[in-house]
This record gives C-alpha cells, structure tokens and sequence, in this order.
C-alpha cells in the first residue's frame, strides 16, 4: 500500500516537471495557469502528510486544497471555451460549485473535517465542463488539429480522475459497511486512478504539439 501510495506521489511530481519542462509550449496562453496548480498539488500533499500530519494545520490545508485545485480547473477550463453560450454556463457552473463550498463550509468544522461533499460536487461539475469544451472543439473547424490539442490531451488526464472520484466515494460511503478488505481495494482504486490521472498529463505536455500564437484564446471569437 505505502509503494503503491508512494508512486501515486511520485506521478505527481512527474506532472509538475513535464509541465514546467514544456513550459514554452503554452506559456503564452492562459494555460500557463496549469504549471503553479501542479506544483502546488504535490507540494500541498507534502506539507500535509510530511509536515503536520493528522493536526489543525493538516485539515485545514487540505481543506485549502480542495477548493483551489477544483476552482482553478473550472477557470482553466473556462478560459478554454469560445463559444458565448459555453461561456454563460461556465459561469453558472463556476457559482454553482461557490455555493456548494460555502453549504459543506456551514456544516463541516475545517480544522477537524474534509470538505468532503463539495469536493465530490466539484468533481461531478469538472467532467460536465471537461465534456463541453470537448464537445466545443469536435464541433470547430479546427478538428483536425486535436490529434496533438495540448488541453485535450490534459483534460483525459484530469477527466479520467474526476470520473472516478464520485463513484469512489459513493462506494466507500454506501458498500463497505464496515468491510476492510473492500475499503482497502477501493482505496488501492483510487491510488492508481492518480497514477494514471498524473502520468497521463505529464504524457500530454511530452506528446502535444506547441500552441501557435495565432490559436490563443487571448482574443477569442463568439459564435
């Protein structure tokens, strides 16, 4: 379990350095947002479970955690959509999952609790985005370009964990019923969706091709 958990870290740190050695690829582009979000997920699990531990500190940068990751996601994602209709319902996404972090922050103590049920909504409203920007971009005229699409190929990574999490969850809170070998195995689940997830990414920032300037979202156009 410890090596399994151990690689799962490790596959972050790979994301984070195959983002900042490809850096020039998108650095002119708002996705140069991904490259401080990396790094901050594997150094966040550091200082979580290195530094603090099990303490005040440790719930409560975890609790951090799980707002800023899903939000800056949801931004990322966001800044990706051309079309004017698309972009009205990121914005409502963006304030439905506000309004679920300010109700799980209402009932859930932050020094002693995760945020546990915004974090599940905020994944669930990831994969809806996730699914409009890929649905946005079968449909432009630039489809024959997605073969080597950077934010494509880093949205499977990211679309391959959010997907699971829910069903991780849900599984953990209405099947194991106090079954320990089922816990551990969906826990062991859930450590190679990350190494998957994380190793995935840092596959797209090596494989895709340099965004050109001229195909920027800087200045984008509204259907």
């Amino acid at each position: 379990m410890d090596t399994l958990y151990n690689i799962g870290f490790i596959s972050e740190f790979i994301a984070a350095i195959s983002a900042t050695i490809f850096f020039y690829k998108y650095k002119h582009t708002e996705l140069l947002w991904l490259l401080p979000l990396l790094w901050y997920i594997p150094i966040n699990e550091i200082l979580c479970q290195k530094v603090f531990g099990p303490s005040s500190t440790g719930y409560i940068l975890y609790n951090i955690y799980r707002i800023i990751v899903p939000l800056s996601l949801l931004l990322i994602i966001s800044s990706q959509l051309k079309v004017k209709n698309s972009k009205y319902f990121a914005v409502v996404v963006i304030a439905l999952f506000a309004l679920g972090v300010v109700l799980d922050l209402t009932f859930t103590s932050v020094t002693t609790e995760f945020l546990n049920h915004s974090l599940t909504f905020s994944s669930i409203l990831i994969v809806i985005m996730l699914l409009r920007y890929f649905v946005e971009e079968l449909q432009s005229d630039n489809v024959l370009m997605l073969k080597k699409n950077l934010f494509l190929w880093v949205s499977f990574g990211f679309l391959t964990f959010h997907i699971a999490y829910p069903v991780i969850v849900l599984a953990e809170q209405y099947l194991i019923n106090g079954n320990n070998e089922l816990r551990i195995n969906l826990y062991k689940i859930h450590l190679f969706v990350i190494i998957t997830s994380y190793l995935f990414i840092a596959f797209a920032f090596y494989w895709s091709n340099k965004i050109p300037h001229s195909n920027t979202h800087l200045l984008k156009k509204d259907d």
